[in-house]
């Protein structure tokens, strides 16, 4: 039997060292080595563009302007140097209607909150019921579909915001958080329950395709309203610079 055995192995040493330096080892797995472009889903690539667009004030003017004779628009902080005679045809008023600024809270009432829905505090529905409601009411509201800008306190390192998880359409259950840092997402119901993501992963094709995703989490709710607690990894070299970016979108 051993015979046999070393035979069979003088066959499959070959076998192995000819598969291991095929210039083209997908000729002898085909259903593993696959060639082709893969685009980022739809989804992510909306969130891209949220998390990559140039923000402005809420508002901001322009002027039309006649620039020897082009049309041609100029901000009003620039005409003060601008050469020559500013002939104005026309002034238009742009308003970022997907743009938002939010700062999360870590005062005296989300740090009750905090301790309530701890393991080492044994707090009663009611109470959790009542500090969920008045906190609520103190905090910033995150919106669906829109692009945020998440300012951060000095010296905070979680901190809260509001989010209403409420859609016409009630076959709508998921929703995603990217956002442009390395974020730590908890979801809290009102009886202080921390509902799990039911995925962290960033698709391949994200990765490559938009380089500013660097989280991206989806939970699936109930309609209600939640408490969303944002938690910072102080241990990465961030560039947050005092706040991050995040886009809430419901999951196609």
């Amino acid at each position: 039997m051993s015979t046999r055995i070393r035979k069979q192995s003088r066959i499959l040493i070959p076998l192995v060292v000819l598969i291991a330096f095929s210039p083209r080892c997908e000729s002898f797995f085909p259903e593993v080595f696959q060639e082709g472009e893969f685009a980022i889903s739809t989804l992510d690539d909306r969130a891209c563009n949220y998390l990559t667009r140039s923000l402005y004030p809420p508002t901001d003017t322009l002027l039309v302007i006649d620039n020897q004779g082009v049309l041609d628009t100029i901000a009003i902080a620039d005409t003060v140097n601008y050469p020559g005679t500013l002939v104005v045809i026309e002034t238009i008023v742009l308003t970022d209607t997907v743009f938002k600024e939010i700062t999360i809270s870590f005062d005296s009432l989300a740090a009750v909150f905090d301790s309530l829905i701890s393991d080492t505090v044994d707090a009663s529905e009611a109470q959790i019921n009542a500090e969920f409601d008045t906190l609520r009411m103190e905090l910033d509201t995150l919106a669906v579909d829109t692009t945020l800008r998440v300012k951060i306190p000095p010296g905070v390192s979680k901190g809260y915001a509001f989010y209403n998880h409420a859609f016409p359409d009630y076959a709508v259950t998921d929703v995603v958080f990217f956002i442009d840092d390395y974020i730590d997402i908890n979801i809290i119901n009102r009886a202080g329950t921390i509902i799990e993501a039911t995925s962290t992963v960033i698709p391949l094709e994200l990765v490559t395709g938009c380089t500013v995703i660097k989280t991206r989490y989806v939970f699936e709710l109930d309609q209600a309203p939640y408490l969303v607690r944002f938690i910072l990894d102080m241990g990465i070299d961030s560039k947050r610079a005092g706040s991050f970016r995040t886009a809430l979108l419901p999951a196609e």
